[in-house]
């Protein structure tokens, strides 16, 4: 019984692999330096103390929600330390999840947790929203 699951599970993770490399190749070579281009400049601008270029990266819905440049920001400060001062920052690759590119970023936090920043658009690039995941660090 265990080896008829093992099997399945192998076979789903090659099967969802593949899916995703597939998906991938919908986006050019370009498509995927510009994903990441917006990305690092919001970053840079965060780095910088840059409200207005900062939220100039936000979506038109999170635009609306905090009105202007300073609320942004405010926000960001209080409510993703590790995305506003990260100690650094490694971006990653482009994926598709669902027919939706997704770029990963890894942060390390300045209370020095490592933290997956996951973006993705808002019907296009410029716009992102931006979803924070922890990781637990597993000591071998």
């Amino acid at each position: 019984m265990k080896s008829i699951k093992l099997i399945i599970t192998l076979f789903a993770v090659l099967f969802i692999s593949f899916n995703s490399l597939a998906e991938t190749e919908l986006l050019s070579d370009a498509d995927i330096v510009s994903i990441k281009t917006v990305v690092s400049s919001q970053l840079q601008a965060f780095s910088e103390d840059n409200a207005t270029k900062a939220f100039s990266y936000a979506s038109p819905k999170i635009k609306s929600i905090f009105g202007d440049s300073d609320n942004f920001m405010a926000m960001v400060k209080k409510s993703y330390p590790s995305v506003y001062r990260p100690k650094n920052i490694n971006i990653g690759t482009v994926e598709m999840h669902r027919g939706i590119p997704i770029l990963l970023v890894y942060l390390v936090g300045p209370d020095g947790n490592f933290i997956t920043a996951i973006y993705f658009p808002f019907f296009i690039w410029l716009f992102l929203h931006c979803i924070i995941c922890g990781l637990s660090l597993i000591h071998i």
